[in-house]
């Protein structure tokens, strides 16, 4: 699946009514050679015949651009004329944009759109190629929307010749993913995450299971969202759904990044969460999210149930504890993540973690941060880049992640945390996982900016599972 591109100027697709085609075949006529251009009748009888597949991108008030398509049984010169309803090919014969929207990514993004629609159509599910011509200097226009040449065409279209280009929509309604591992540029380091590209209509049963079948910590599903001017994203365990991840967030980032021409992405999760993704520089991608800051525990029997969890899990003394918060509760009795400050030697300390209590404890229902200030492994493992401010483990066996490998939502808690005791808006965290991962910080506004590096790891598609 191609995501549609967001142009410079905003747009609104939907179908073209008989009272643009005049409209249309303005543009058409300013577009087109005088040899080459569909007269008014050829674009009445298309947008009579075939209006589902004429589309029109609007700015305001005003025709920016249109496509249109006829279905048929072969591609070739005698049918180009003529509309098949049931025709397994849907034949382009116009991408057309007005002279004042042009090199403002309103060809592509009007293109990705149209593919978009077609591919998701449950009225156009027996098409199964979408086939144009164009001149040699278009080629590479078409082939960054999806299409790739099959050759020079036997069609004779004015006196220019022309290649015949394909789209196959068998294999683009195949949802395509990657494995990206976020928060660093070093393949099996960071936090692994799967992105799938999905359908609105995509079940949550469905992508449930798709991310038990890639069983990473998080599995993020994006959905192009053009009415919302961006994506939506839906986050999985191997186990369930869960409102908000960082690194899978970073991951999806880096993903849309590869395939959309823009310098920003905005995002909305289902839980209503917006979030921004900018390009800082060529190797790191920058979050903005909500912050998340935690509240001191003054419950004493919370206070316990932690101390319990700290000891029989983690095998730290109580006196080793520095601080206990909670986050993302409307009553102290019921926490979402506790936080959990260790002085430094106590946290180097940590080595077998035994989950079963983190599982059975009643003291939060998702996760527990710990961690300490500074940064006690940096002369042992001697990695790159600067020394932390303050280091971090987050465990959540509750949710099917025992231990996750870098964590961007709980740095949404961390940063505050660390922000508002060290007095300092900009930090440096490092997730001592056994992968490990670093993440840039900065709590701004009651927002925290998290940059990371990302790598691709891997891409494909969906052959068995279906969304």
């Amino acid at each position: 699946m191609f995501f549609p591109t967001l142009a410079d100027v905003p747009l609104t697709f939907s179908l073209l009514p008989s009272s643009l085609v005049a409209s249309a075949a303005i543009l058409e006529e300013k577009g087109y050679p005088a040899d080459e251009m569909a007269s008014l009748e050829s674009l009445t009888y298309r947008q009579r015949e075939a209006g589902e597949y004429f589309l029109g991108a609007h700015h305001e008030a005003t025709l920016a651009g249109f496509i249109c398509g006829t279905r048929c049984e072969e591609f070739v010169e005698e049918t180009m004329s003529t509309h098949s309803p049931t025709g397994p090919i849907l034949a382009i014969h116009s991408v057309c944009v007005a002279e004042e929207y042009r090199r403002k990514k309103v060809a592509t993004s009007m293109l990705r759109q149209y593919v978009n629609d077609i591919a998701l159509s449950p009225s156009s599910s027996s098409i199964t190629t979408i086939a144009l011509i164009a001149k040699q200097h278009l080629l590479s226009f078409y082939v960054s929307c999806g299409f790739s040449v099959v050759g020079l065409s036997e069609i004779v279209h004015g006196k220019d010749p022309w290649f015949h280009l394909t789209l196959s929509l068998t294999d683009y309604r195949k949802s395509k993913f990657y494995v990206v591992d976020a928060f660093t540029s070093t393949p099996g380091c960071g936090n692994p995450a799967a992105v799938v590209l999905a359908p609105p209509s995509a079940s949550d049963d469905a992508m449930q299971t798709i991310a038990k079948e890639f069983n990473l910590s998080e599995t993020v599903f994006v959905t192009s969202s053009p009415s919302q001017g961006g994506f939506t994203l839906a986050y999985f365990t191997p186990t369930t759904e869960i409102n908000l991840c960082g690194h899978a967030t970073l991951a999806a980032a880096s993903v849309l990044f590869s395939l959309v021409n823009s310098s920003s992405l905005d995002f909305v999760t289902r839980s209503g969460v917006k979030l921004r993704a900018t390009n800082p520089s060529p190797n790191e991608v920058q979050l903005d999210f909500p912050e998340n800051p935690p509240c001191e525990v003054t419950d004493e029997n919370l206070v316990g149930l932690v101390k319990d969890v700290v000891l029989s899990g983690l095998g730290v003394s109580a006196s080793s504890i520095v601080s206990i918060s909670y986050v993302g509760v409307s009553g102290q009795s019921d926490p979402e993540d506790i936080l959990v400050e260790l002085t430094p030697s106590s946290f180097s300390l940590i080595r077998k973690v035994d989950l079963s209590p983190l599982i059975s404890t009643p003291a939060y229902h998702h996760g527990l941060i710990v961690c300490c200030a500074g940064d006690p492994f940096i002369d042992k493992l001697q990695r790159g880049g600067p020394k932390a401010h303050f280091t971090s483990r987050f465990f959540a066996p509750k949710i099917g992640i025992d231990e996750d490998p870098v964590c961007g939502r709980a740095h949404t808690v961390l940063c505050p945390y660390f922000s508002s005791k060290l007095g300092l808006t900009e930090l440096v965290g490092y997730q001592a996982s056994e992968r490990g991962g670093v993440i840039k910080c900065k709590w701004e506004g009651g927002r925290v900016y998290m940059t990371g590096e990302r790598v691709i790891v891997s891409s494909g598609q969906l052959e068995g599972l279906s969304l």
